[in-house]
């Protein structure tokens, strides 16, 4: 194809994109009339009526606005019955244009080839047809950025390109839905009805490829009346998690779903305001792995107490016969505190769970009073979801997890564990399926093993340190990894900080120390802001950085520190460590540099 007929397609899409943008604006001020409307009627009913409607349109402008600056990815010039037509496909669908939403069965006609094609229509029909074209597009605030065209006379041809950045703010991943293949395509439509496993190698794409999973069952024809938002949950690992998160899903017009850490949800259930609750109470790994070890003693062998709402009595009575004095004085300091951690929780759970037929949360809502005003009501509520997903479902104790499966539908029995079972970094946590009763099918055991994320040199550093990294012939090669080691702190200090200062516009950094002493002293001395995050290795599971420092990694010291625990914790000390090392020299997408100072 010559350059004449290459400006003619560029053209051509470039009118097509700002024909479109006109008619999502029509649409936009149509709709934003519908929001502004004020409601009425005399009924209470007649008024959560119009709301409910309002909302629905607010929601509806915010895909429209996401569609204005990229109204499309692809394009198909397909004929069916007799008839040729264009269609667009995007992250929402905008018929008024042709454009359709990726989770339509039409839509994964841009996997395929030019030629004869066909598609299965939701009543079970095959639709046949053939595909003469198509277009694959990257478009940002309304500008083409990437143009690939494809037809039956002609192989894939770029079309036009330009220079763009790749850095992003935050904590995003990159958004794959553009660049989804057809095996993961296939993954995201499978049936609904049972557990699904997501694993990988860190930067393999497994949670966007799980979020988007669930934006396919809340809007394929098929599923969306079984997956309600209020009846689905996400479970992630913290707070930092959680903001991650709160920025993905509303990108794929997920709103409303429930994202929770399992404190938060187990504190909802007991509903005690008289006391907090955190992931772990102290970094003292063997602090938690005694306490898991006195919670299997007393729950598997049959001899647990019955469930009281005297938590901490009720707990104090179960540590004690197994865990060591200066464990018992930690777990006494949090007793004075009121404090409970993930251990503390699952016990009680547990014990809950014994107690009662179904768990139960505490729901809060408004309801007509008699004056025609609104009365909050309180009422307990069965846990059923629909769909549960559980990111780095390999740091949960087996009996978290049993706990969780028991509040997913029977019928369905539809949750998504994403994860990587060589990552943990819990002790006590899963180790099998058998575990928890949980039968996954081998064909709904989904291991990705490509890595989407980070460089050649990076894995390649990986590898000498000891780890087994799969290296892709197709990975781009990398920047050097730096190891620099100061004789003091703030000579290492002015390193990061030149780091910080010399990186490019919006380039994200991650410093990343190996324990949370070293994190606070640096937190004490760098600057942080929307780009700049300093945290703990533990912390910086599931995120991802353009440059990553690691501070305080010896690994003459590092590898043997696990000697100073008692023997029959050692082991999984040693493990436990690897694997937080790992962790930390994944989270790099193209720098990365170690650190040390004495």
């Amino acid at each position: 194809m010559d350059q004449e007929a290459k400006n003619s397609l560029l053209r051509k899409a470039q009118e097509h994109i700002a024909h479109t943008q006109e008619l999502l604006a029509v649409e936009r001020v149509k709709v934003q009339t519908l929001v502004d409307t004020k409601v009425t009627g005399a009924k209470v009913e007649d008024k959560w009526t119009g709301e409910y409607v309002k909302a629905l349109n607010r929601n509806r402008l915010i895909e429209l606005d996401r569609l204005g600056g990229s109204p499309y990815f692809s394009k198909c010039s397909c004929t069916f019955d007799g008839t040729t037509k264009d269609y667009y496909f995007s992250k929402f669908s905008f018929t008024e244009a042709s454009i359709y939403s990726w989770v339509a069965p039409i839509a994964s006609l841009r996997f395929d080839s030019p030629g004869a094609v066909s598609y299965q229509i939701p009543s079970g029909k095959v639709r046949a047809g053939a595909l003469h074209n198509k277009d694959e597009f990257q478009i940002t605030d309304g500008k083409i950025l990437f143009f690939a065209h494809e037809s039956e006379e002609k192989s894939r041809t770029l079309i036009h390109q330009e220079h763009f950045s790749t850095r992003k703010s935050g904590f995003l991943l990159p958004e794959i839905v553009s660049k989804m293949e057809k095996v993961q395509d296939t993954i995201i439509r499978a049936h609904y009805n049972n557990p699904f496993v997501v694993s990988g190698p860190a930067g393999s794409g497994k949670t966007t490829l799980a979020l988007h999973r669930i934006a396919y069952l809340m809007q394929a024809p098929a599923s969306t009346e079984i997956y309600k938002n209020s009846s689905i949950v996400v479970f992630v690992q913290d707070q930092r998690s959680k903001e991650y998160f709160s920025h993905l899903l509303p990108d794929l017009g997920i709103t409303t779903v429930s994202v929770v850490t399992f404190t938060e949800w187990a504190m909802d259930i007991l509903d005690d305001a008289t006391i907090s609750a955190v992931g772990a109470y102290s970094n003292d790994l063997f602090y938690e792995q005694e306490k898991v070890r006195a919670m299997r003693s007393v729950l598997e062998r049959d001899r647990a107490p019955k469930f009281s709402k005297n938590y901490f009595s009720l707990l104090e009575k179960i540590y004690t016969p197994y865990i060591s004095e200066a464990s018992l004085t930690h777990f006494k300091e949090q007793k004075k505190l009121r404090v409970l951690d993930r251990i503390d929780l699952t016990i009680l759970l547990t014990l809950y769970r014994k107690s009662r037929a179904k768990m139960a949360i505490t729901k809060r809502s408004f309801v007509a009073g008699d004056d025609g005003g609104f009365v909050e009501k309180e009422r307990k509520e069965n846990i059923n979801y629909m769909l549960m997903v559980v990111d780095e479902f390999q740091n949960y104790l087996p009996e978290q997890l049993t706990i969780l499966k028991a509040c997913v539908d029977e019928e369905h029995k539809s949750t998504i564990y994403v994860g990587d079972i060589a990552q943990q970094i819990n002790p006590g946590a899963i180790r099998d399926w058998a575990e928890i009763d949980e039968i996954i099918p081998q064909d709904r055991i989904i291991l990705l093993d490509k890595v989407y994320r980070t460089t050649k040199t990076i894995l390649e550093f990986i590898q000498t340190l000891g780890y087994t990294v799969s290296i892709p012939s197709s990975i781009r090669e990398g920047s050097e990894v730096f190891d620099k080691r100061f004789s003091s702190k703030l000579d290492a200090l002015e390193y990061i900080r030149d780091i910080i200062t010399k990186r490019q516009e919006r380039e994200s950094v991650g410093i990343l120390g190996m324990d949370i002493d070293i994190v606070r002293e640096l937190q004490n001395e760098i600057d942080t802001d929307e780009f700049v995050h300093c945290m703990t290795a533990r912390e910086s599971q599931g995120l991802e950085f353009d440059t990553v420092c690691i501070v305080g990694f010896d690994p003459d010291t590092y590898f043997n520190n696990h000697k100073s625990f008692p023997e029959h914790f050692q082991k999984e000390k040693e493990k436990i460590d690897r694997d937080l090392l790992y962790i930390a020299l994944t989270r790099a997408i193209s720098n990365l540099h170690m650190v040390q100072f004495t």
